[in-house]
C-alpha cells in the first residue's frame, strides 16, 4: 500500500517498541498518523475495485508508468491514482453440463479446433445457438 517513514533525532520520540523490532500502537506519533494511513488505504482500495470493473483502461495506464527507486520517489501530500471510470456490471449466470466426451470432441472439430477446451466448446456451441435463436445483440 505505502511506505511511512517516521524520523527523529531523538530514537526515544519515535514510534518504536522497547525491542525496536515493532511498531508501538499506543504511540501518540503512531495514533496521529493512523488517520491518515486509513486515509491513503481507503484511496486504493476503492480503485482497486474500480479497477476490476475496467481492468483493460486500468492496466493501460498502469502500463505507462516507469519504475523508480524507493530513493527517488518524491514525498507527495495527496495520492496520485490513475483516473478510470468504472463501467456498468454485467449480471453473469454459470451454464454447467455434462455431455459424453466423443459428441464434446466432435463438435470441437466442427467448431475448427479438436482440441479446444471444454469451456470454449460450451462457450461457442452457446454463441452459436444464441445467433441462431435469439440473433444478434
Amino acid at each position: 500500500m505505502g511506505i511511512i517513514v517516521f524520523s527523529s533525532k531523538n530514537a526515544g520520540l519515535l514510534p518504536l517498541t522497547t525491542t525496536k523490532r515493532s511498531v508501538d500502537v499506543s504511540s501518540s506519533v503512531y495514533r496521529r498518523a493512523k488517520p491518515r494511513m486509513r486515509d491513503v488505504s481507503k484511496q486504493w482500495i476503492s480503485y482497486t475495485n474500480i479497477r476490476k470493473q475496467a481492468i483493460d483502461d486500468a492496466k493501460r495506464y498502469e502500463n505507462q508508468a516507469k519504475p523508480k527507486s524507493i530513493f527517488e520517489v518524491a514525498q507527495r501530500e495527496a495520492v496520485a491514482l490513475p483516473q478510470i471510470v468504472a463501467k456498468p456490471k454485467v449480471k453473469m449466470a454459470n451454464i454447467s453440463y455434462s455431455m459424453p466426451l466423443q459428441r464434446v470432441r466432435s463438435l470441437a472439430d466442427g467448431l475448427g479446433n479438436v482440441n479446444m477446451s471444454y469451456k470454449d466448446v460450451g462457450i461457442n456451441s452457446f454463441e452459436h445457438a444464441y445467433t441462431d435463436l435469439v440473433g444478434d445483440e
